[in-house]
């Protein structure tokens, strides 16, 4: 996965190589896109893991970051 793949969504980066294929899709470009969002899940279990084991170790959450903070805060939303 490139740089540049981990800031658009699978489908996003999916559309973008549709739209610069000229409407042309390969099987490998499938397969990209659902390694992408295999990744982009991957990497917000990871996520979640840290911050509910930070929530239980120090019992605070102060800075807690909802789900669409997460989002937004990771796709530039």
């Amino acid at each position: 996965m490139t740089q540049e793949s981990q800031k658009l969504t699978a489908v996003e980066w999916l559309a973008l190589r549709y739209h610069h294929r000229q409407g042309y899709l390969s099987q490998d470009d499938i397969a990209e896109a659902k390694e992408i969002e295999k990744e982009h899940i991957m990497m917000a279990y990871d996520y979640g893991e840290a911050n509910e084991y930070r929530q239980n170790i120090y019992k605070f959450s102060d800075d807690d970051v909802s789900p669409e903070q997460y989002y937004n805060k990771t796709y530039n939303k």
